[in-house]
């Protein structure tokens, strides 16, 4: 498994060296819907765990780190390959808040079918997973489906019920 990031936390990610202290919780945020997670009260002891991707885990990952957060992206392909592009300048920002990790080796480009491992690692890490949005054949529900599969809690947020975007995740709600 590739790790780049803050030298402490890059060695929790290899499981050599000392580890950091987990954070309290951890929290996967998924879906395709923006979230704030940097108004007052966020609490600074949950680590956003989310893959890098377009929409909310891009937000996730960038309001984590505004709000002081630790942040960690797992990714579909090498730790050095910045997948989707447009995210490099948040690739870089991740690795100096947090850590980028993938069990790809470097130079291995994004394939369609890391993605759901990459999921799998996803909901493997966090302890809880929440789905804002969440199209039927949507990663989220890959991740959500994973992390029921181990016990653990999965959060949907309501949606629209008339939108594609939300077909995974209002079933998910009880």
């Amino acid at each position: 498994m590739g790790t780049q990031g803050a030298s402490d936390m890059a060695h929790a990610a290899k499981g050599s060296g000392p580890c950091l202290p987990r954070p309290q919780r951890q929290l996967q945020l998924t879906g395709e819907r923006g979230i704030r997670l940097s108004d007052p009260g966020y609490p600074a002891e949950v680590a956003v765990i989310s893959g890098m991707a377009k929409g909310i885990d891009g937000y996730a990952h960038t309001a984590c780190i505004r709000a002081g957060g630790r942040t960690v992206a797992f990714l579909g392909g090498g730790v050095d390959i910045c997948y989707p592009k447009e995210h490099d300048t948040l690739h870089r920002a991740i690795i100096e808040n947090g850590a980028v990790v993938s069990e790809y080796p470097p130079g291995t480009k994004p394939y369609y079918r890391n993605f759901a491992r990459r999921n799998y690692l996803i909901s493997s890490w966090a302890q809880k997973i929440l789905v804002v949005q969440a199209g039927e054949k949507s990663g989220a529900l890959i991740t959500a489906r994973h992390a029921l599969s181990a016990n653990k809690m999965v959060l949907a947020v309501p949606d629209r019920i008339s939108e594609k975007t939300s077909i995974g995740n209002n079933p998910s709600i009880n």
